[in-house]
């Protein structure tokens, strides 16, 4: 999560952003989608969702988050999973560690939203299927799916392995954060014109404007959750910007489609 830069390391880390113009290229499974979830704090294990998941690949490289929905399907982002093979990807939960303890379940597919645009992020969803059936514990838990559309002005929480200090790495451990619901017409309104577009009907935005904080490379995938219901997975943000609201993919318009495969 974030905290605003200084201006050594904004110059930083725009070089870094320009050497990567996109989530969706293909991508070998031993390189991390970097990430944040700025400006949260660290959690303690007692207090990890239990539906919290890591997508890893062989090596142990966290490259995004997940959310558990059944004992056998992982719910994520599309340019989480596309140019990866299923074989290159295994499934961590049960820990608040980003590469340590846990436990681990290799995939054995891979199911992109048919729909998914690549180009606009339209569709941004994906799950992953496990090879084994995910043992159920305190620690690990099934999330339930909001099946109606999330209003605007509604407290959410999101949760991440992404990075978080001005340095840019990556946290040992996993960060929360609340933020808040807004609607699409404010959210249009404060980004950056490349990613106005994007926001369409089928995305949910949230602020923090206390602390201007929110996801970044590598919090992708992972859920938008109010109460208890997942509403929304991270898709994507402003080159990390602390001062502009975070794209979330809506859930309930995928209810149907989620449901036909994992029931």
């Amino acid at each position: 999560m974030a905290k605003a830069f200084s201006p050594s390391s904004i110059l930083l880390f725009i070089l870094l952003s320009t050497t990567s113009s996109s989530h969706c290229k293909a991508i070998d499974d031993s390189t991390p989608i970097e990430g944040l979830v700025w400006d949260g704090t660290g959690t303690p294990q007692e207090n990890l969702p239990p539906y919290m998941a890591s997508l890893r690949s062989h090596s142990n490289v966290h490259f995004c988050g997940g959310t558990i929905i059944s004992t056998r399907h992982i719910l994520t982002a599309a340019q989480c999973t596309i140019g990866r093979t299923a074989t290159s990807v295994n499934v961590v939960v049960g820990t608040v560690l980003r590469t340590a303890a846990g436990v681990s379940y290799p995939s054995n597919s891979l199911i992109i939203h048919p729909r998914f645009d690549p180009k606009t992020l339209a569709n941004d969803i994906s799950l992953v299927h496990t090879a084994g059936l995910i043992s159920l514990t305190d620690n690990v838990q099934i999330a339930s799916i909001n099946p109606s559309l999330t209003i605007d002005g509604v407290s959410a929480r999101i949760s991440g392995w992404g990075r978080t200090t001005e340095s840019l790495f990556d946290p040992d451990r996993l960060h929360t954060m609340t933020s808040t619901t807004i609607a699409n017409t404010v959210c249009r309104s404060g980004q950056t014109p490349e990613n106005t577009w994007r926001i369409t009907n089928g995305k949910i935005c949230t602020d923090n404007p206390s602390t201007r904080g929110g996801i970044c490379y590598g919090d992708e995938g992972g859920a938008l959750v109010t109460g208890s219901e997942v509403v929304g997975v991270a898709s994507f943000h402003s080159h990390c910007n602390v001062s502009v609201p975070n794209i979330y993919e809506r859930v309930a318009p995928h209810r149907i489609w989620i449901e036909s495969i994992i029931l």
